[in-house]
């Protein structure tokens, strides 16, 4: 290096910068690599079912936990749909997109985990929405309900939890006057 000149790596000071890339910084997410994708999967759902076991505990602490836990959950799957994992299409254009085993569980599990963050999101009361949307997630009933039925209708690894799920939303939810 010569005298006078500067390295692009480094600062004014001389000091050795962090590149956007060492910094996780303007990553293209729709490049996300199939084996990476199932990692984030799984440490989503990993996320998603902590947080609803702390949630069972009831205590204090336990639900602060399991807050942190969702909202973990909750960006993981955002993260999937961002790389085009389990993106909601029309009713009349659902397509198997996914070509390997591994891609379908990836999409079955951003589906059906995003999903179902969303529906229990909307569960809480409006005037406390604030809250859930400080935890990075946002309340979408019907957003939520598509991700589910689309899990359901595309018969991949989550459609058994995302039937189910359905099921207790019907039996719950709808207005059933015979």
């Amino acid at each position: 290096e010569r005298k006078g000149t500067r390295s692009p790596s480094r600062s004014p000071s001389g000091r050795r910068r962090e590149s956007d890339r060492e910094r996780g910084e303007h990553e293209d997410e729709a490049s996300l690599p199939h084996g990476q994708a199932l990692c984030h999967a799984v440490a989503a759902e990993t996320h998603l079912w902590m947080g609803l076991l702390e949630a069972s505990k009831g205590a204090a602490f336990a639900i602060v936990q399991a807050g942190v836990h969702l909202r973990k959950a909750f960006k993981g799957f955002e993260m999937l749909r961002k790389a085009g994992y389990g993106l909601v299409m029309g009713d009349d254009d659902l397509k198997v997109s996914c070509e390997s085993e591994a891609e379908r569980s990836v999409e079955s599990s951003a589906l059906f985990g995003s999903g179902a963050l969303r529906f229990f999101a909307s569960l809480v009361p409006p005037k406390f929405w604030w809250f859930v949307e400080s935890l990075g997630m946002a309340p979408d009933r019907d957003e939520g309900l598509r991700e589910l039925r689309q899990c359901l209708v595309l018969g991949r690894f989550r459609a058994p939890w995302a039937g189910l799920l359905l099921v207790w939303v019907w039996s719950q939810f709808v207005d059933r006057k015979v």
